[in-house]
């Protein structure tokens, strides 16, 4: 078992300051054998010798230009210009590849756009270009993939180039995602008609919500988005919805990196606290740190806010009394792992609602540091050992399945 520190008495107080840290990948092998005792401060970094020679760094930008819109036909309202970026103008030809839609043209034009200025406004320093095409056909799978594969390359001074990389990564819309429900931040709103209800879904007459002609009763809100104005509006929209029902709104504060120790595995501790106060507990996304993009005229949420709703005052006290003694038996244990940085990057660009869900089922949190960064310390947090150690094993997994390995130091 590693040596992990037991931070109880900063439960309340905050966390010790994370270090950025760098360090290259070491097999597992190694790992049994190195000492894992926690080092007082960063480890020392060598000063590269010689002149930083001229690079060329060629990286994808995970648009989601699968993503298409919804059917016209069952659209009740849009938020104001959200059709036309979603739907195809009258006379485009059937068949026109879902990545031709105006919002995802569009982006890319913005891609073009800001790689454009960085070329023009590096004085020949730095060259950045945008190439996009089509995937090609693959013989190991039965049919063509789908989508715009669309690709940054920048030429210049390696440091110069990689902070670029990181301006890209966090000035651009990636990682769209639809959800069912939204709200007002940056994002196209759709109020759609109810959907035909399937066999499999016959579960829901026994809540009241179907008829005899088929028809589930409830209508649908989809929002598209960025991922993290998503979530947030998501909270917004089932507030608003307790608002209807005449329920209160209230809030409190909590560190970000508490959120998901205090709800304990699976949230259990909050479904306890919910069932027995009667009240509604909406926590922020779990990574609000890691995307720089915020859509023009938007703002995020607050990342320490948690907002309760309930049909009392009363009973939203009770809440929050519940999750203050919540906070106040929390003991933290800590682990840091040393991850390629480059990595990272492909975690949190491709691999993140599986962490997501590796946090969820152990009550744990994960520190990333932010998006091309180029910072190698992952931290992850939890309230027992057994926790935190689970949870390591599983980000390795993780992380070995794309082919490379970690180095921790407890």
């Amino acid at each position: 078992m590693h040596k992990i520190s037991n931070f109880t008495g900063q439960a309340r107080h905050g966390w010790e300051r994370m270090t950025p840290t760098f360090g290259m990948s070491r097999p597992h092998s190694d790992m049994a054998s190195h000492s894992l005792r926690r080092p007082h401060g960063a480890p020392p970094m060598t000063p590269p010798t010689g002149i930083d020679p001229t690079v060329n760094l060629s990286f994808n930008v995970p648009f989601s230009s699968t993503l298409g819109g919804p059917d016209v036909d069952d659209v009740l309202h849009a938020s104001p210009g959200a059709l036309q970026r979603w739907t195809f103008p009258e006379g485009t030809l059937e068949g026109t590849p879902v990545h031709n839609l105006p919002v995802h043209t569009s982006n890319v034009e913005a891609l073009r756009r800001l790689c454009r200025q960085i070329t023009e406004s590096s004085n020949g320093r730095i060259e950045a270009v945008v190439f996009g095409s089509e995937p090609k056909s693959v013989a190991s799978l039965q049919r063509r993939p789908q989508g715009l594969v669309t690709n940054v390359c920048i030429t210049g001074e390696g440091e110069t180039v990689r902070k670029m990389r990181a301006r890209i990564l966090n000035e651009t819309p990636i990682l769209l995602h639809l959800d069912t429900l939204s709200a007002y931040t940056g994002t196209d709103i759709f109020l759609l008609s109810p959907k035909l209800r399937d066999n499999d879904s016959a579960v829901v007459s026994s809540y009241g919500y179907a008829s005899d002609n088929g028809l589930d009763q409830r209508f649908r809100v989809s929002i598209y988005g960025d991922m993290e104005s998503a979530e947030h509006a998501k909270t917004r929209v089932l507030i608003m919805i307790d608002q209807i029902l005449k329920r209160h709104v209230d809030a409190m504060k909590l560190e970000l990196t508490m959120h998901t120790l205090v709800c304990g595995r699976t949230r259990k501790n909050i479904k306890l606290i919910e069932a027995a106060t009667g009240t509604a507990i909406y926590f922020p996304p779990p990574f609000p740190r890691i995307f720089g993009y915020t859509p023009p005229g938007a703002h995020r949420r607050s990342e320490d806010e948690v907002y309760i709703t309930g049909d009392t005052q009363e009973q939203i006290a009770r809440a929050k009394q519940k999750l203050r003694e919540l906070v106040m038996g929390v003991k933290i244990y800590v682990k840091d792992v040393i991850v390629n940085s480059n990595k990272i990057d492909n975690i949190l660009l491709d691999r993140l609602d599986k962490v997501r869900k590796v946090m969820e089922m152990n009550g744990s949190y994960v520190l990333f540091p932010q998006l091309g960064s180029q910072r190698g310390l992952v931290r992850i947090q939890g309230t027992e050992v057994l926790h935190v150690e689970r949870t390591v094993r599983e980000i390795m997994a993780l992380v070995r399945s794309t082919g490379f390995m970690l180095q921790a130091f407890g």
